[in-house]
C-alpha cells in the first residue's frame, strides 16, 4: 500500500468572515492544528508516504504557517469549489500511489487515532472506500483506492469525496467517527468549542 495524504485548505471560507485556517486553536493556527494530527511526534503516521496541503484562496497568508513537514500544492481551479481542488491534486498523483487519504482543514476535533483507524481498516479492505461515519453522514476523512482516482479527477464543483462515497455504497466501509462531525464554518462554530478538550 502506497498511501498519500492530502488536506484540502483551498477554500475562501466566506461564512467565517476571515481566513478560517488562520484562526487559533490551542495557540496555533487551525491549519497547523489539523495537520499535526497526521503526525506522531515529529513523524508522519508511518503508513503515510507523503502529506500535502492544497492551497488556493489566501495562499500567501497560509504559506506563513509552519508547513515545513508537508508538501504544498496550489489548486488552479480552487474557485470552482472543493471538488475541483481535489481533482486538480489527483490528476498529478504519481502512478505508484495506491490510496489517497483525504482530510479537511476545518475538522478540528479529529485526532491521530482516528486517522490510524482509517488506515488500518484500509489495509484490511484495500479495494474498499474507507470513510468516517457521523450520525447518518458518510464522509471525510476517507481513504480512496486508486481504482476511483479517475472519477475523483473529474470532480468540478464544491462536492468533494462525499459525492463519490454516496455514489458507490456497495464499495464503502465506514467507521464510526464522532469527531468528524465537528467542523468550523463560522466564528460562532469556533466560539462554541471554547471548552472542548483538544
Amino acid at each position: 500500500m502506497i498511501l498519500e495524504a492530502v488536506m484540502l485548505a483551498a477554500g475562501k471560507s466566506q461564512r467565517f468572515a476571515g481566513v478560517k485556517q488562520l484562526a487559533l486553536i490551542n495557540g496555533r493556527t487551525m491549519l497547523e492544528h489539523c495537520l499535526s494530527q497526521y503526525f506522531i511526534g515529529e513523524m508522519l503516521i508511518p503508513q503515510i508516504t507523503t502529506m500535502t496541503v492544497v492551497l488556493g484562496a489566501n495562499k500567501s497568508q497560509l504559506e506563513q504557517c509552519d508547513l515545513s513537514q508537508v508538501s504544498v500544492f496550489t489548486a488552479a481551479n480552487w474557485q470552482q469549489g472543493m471538488g475541483a481542488s481535489l481533482a486538480d491534486f489527483v490528476k498529478q498523483l504519481p502512478v505508484t500511489t495506491s490510496h489517497l487519504l483525504i482530510g479537511l482543514a476545518d475538522q478540528v476535533a479529529l485526532k491521530t487515532p482516528d486517522f490510524v483507524a482509517l488506515i488500518e481498516s484500509s489495509q484490511q479492505n484495500p479495494e474498499m472506500i474507507i470513510c468516517a461515519q457521523y450520525g447518518h453522514v458518510q464522509g471525510v476523512p476517507a481513504i480512496i483506492p486508486r481504482r476511483f482516482f479517475a472519477e475523483l479527477s473529474q470532480l468540478n464543483s464544491d462536492k468533494g469525496a462525499r459525492a463519490l462515497i454516496n455514489q458507490y455504497p456497495e464499495h464503502v466501509h465506514s467507521l464510526a467517527m464522532p469527531n468528524a462531525a465537528i467542523d468550523i464554518d463560522t466564528q460562532q462554530d469556533l466560539n462554541s468549542l471554547s471548552n472542548f478538550k483538544f
